[in-house]
């Protein structure tokens, strides 16, 4: 029984030498970095390797662009999820080809400082997302930003001068967010790059981003800038062709909208019009001439605007248009109105329309009976009778109207 023993016990300790040391040659350097490394995996055809994982607690990790004298390709979905330990990554720059599989670095909470290589040309959905200590993140060749790919990361500056998309999601909740730069350049004159910018992309990015150059844009999805409540200065190009439902929503302090006039969008006088309807406008409450739909929720929030006037071309007034422009005092409305949508009006100040003396009327009585007028287009103005000063003489509306 006592060589038996003995027998066992040597064996355990080769057998646990020689599992370890296969494991230190599955995971690269063993424990080169600090308490643990990246594990390496061959792909199918046995010509290159992915990263697959991590082992130990990695703290400043080096991805080679070689090894085991084979190229490394990238790095698998999940590779890194919630390795709490990684505070810096850096991708060798002589990788010639480069991918993150989706989530790959995703709860990283500590990753602090990234380095990707050149050959990086698209960031997967959820790459990057709750890495709450990444402040910035340089991606010169990247064209596609996947869903959520930054969302919750503490960034202060993002550059992409070549991105085409950028996805649902990819930045929301960087409250830190102060610098984005996306593509501006031209090529024989045309627009290059242009890109799209998904639903709730830079959404509650809250306090920091004060402007933005949107001139390469080609389409803006809903709640795009959301609660980015510091934005002060937009800038558009000819190539808009849509900005979607909200996307600049509760973004109260927007003043200057610049921008080239252009086929299908132009700006003129602060505010941006596509196809003749008014989409967004800054602290001047001045409707341009020539516009025909005031949009949805077009000045809704603007608690900077302080007059309203809209012109005899507008046949349409949306919904909450100009709801909760806490400060205006003035409501100019041109004879060419047929419809007045659902909460245009909704609380225009604290107590409502009525308070400062109602609406000015480019038209008769008549005229303004006849206007389609949806349930609740004053809503917030219960205080008192709302007076119309039309042409010709007064009417007045009830609080029930």
């Amino acid at each position: 029984m006592k060589k038996l023993a003995t027998f066992l016990a040597v064996f355990s300790v080769f057998a646990f030498c020689a599992i370890n040391t296969a494991a230190c040659d599955a995971y690269g350097n063993g424990d080169a970095y600090g308490n643990g490394d990246a594990v390496y995996e061959l792909t199918e055809d046995g010509n290159a390797y992915m990263v697959s994982g991590f082992t130990g607690n990695p703290v400043d990790l080096t991805i080679p662009a070689v090894y085991k004298e084979k190229p490394v390709m990238g790095v698998k979905e999940n590779a890194f999820l919630n390795c709490l330990s990684l505070s810096k990554l850096t991708v060798s720059d002589e990788c010639l080809y480069f991918e993150l599989g989706k989530g790959a670095f995703k709860d990283c909470y500590g990753l602090a400082e990234v380095s990707l290589p050149s050959a990086l040309v698209q960031i997967p959905d959820e790459a990057f997302a709750h890495c709450t200590a990444l402040k910035s993140i340089s991606l010169p060749n990247v064209v596609t930003v996947g869903k959520s790919a930054f969302e919750q990361c503490q960034l202060e500056s993002v550059f992409l001068p070549k991105v085409a998309t950028i996805g649902e999601k990819a930045f929301q909740y960087c409250s830190t967010l102060k610098t984005v730069n996306l593509p501006i350049g031209t090529q024989s004159g045309i627009p290059y790059p242009m890109y799209t910018v998904g639903a709730y992309a830079f959404s509650y990015c809250f306090n920091a981003l004060e402007s933005i150059d949107l001139q390469n844009a080609r389409a803006i999805g809903e709640y795009a800038f959301e609660h980015c409540s510091a934005l002060k200065t937009l800038n558009f190009g000819t190539n808009l062709a849509s900005v979607g439902e909200k996307a600049f929503d509760k973004c109260p302090v927007i003043e200057t909208i610049t921008g080239s006039v252009g086929t299908v969008s132009k700006v003129k006088n602060g505010c941006l019009l596509i196809n003749s309807k008014l989409i967004l406008a800054g602290s001047n409450g001045t409707v341009p001439d020539g516009t025909s739909i005031i949009g949805d929720y077009a000045f809704c929030d603007h608690t900077a605007l302080t007059e309203i006037v809209i012109p005899d071309t507008v046949t349409e007034i949306g919904e909450y248009a100009f709801a909760h422009c806490e400060n205006v005092s003035t409501v100019v409305i041109g004879s060419g109105v047929t419809r007045i949508k659902n909460c245009a009006f909704a609380a225009p100040n604290k107590t409502g329309l009525a308070d400062f003396g109602g609406i000015t009327y480019h038209g008769t009585i008549a005229q303004w009976n006849n206007i389609q007028k949806d349930s609740g287009w004053d809503a917030g103005s219960f205080w008192g009778n709302l007076t119309v000063h039309c042409d010709g003489g007064d009417t007045q509306i009830n609080k029930n109207a």
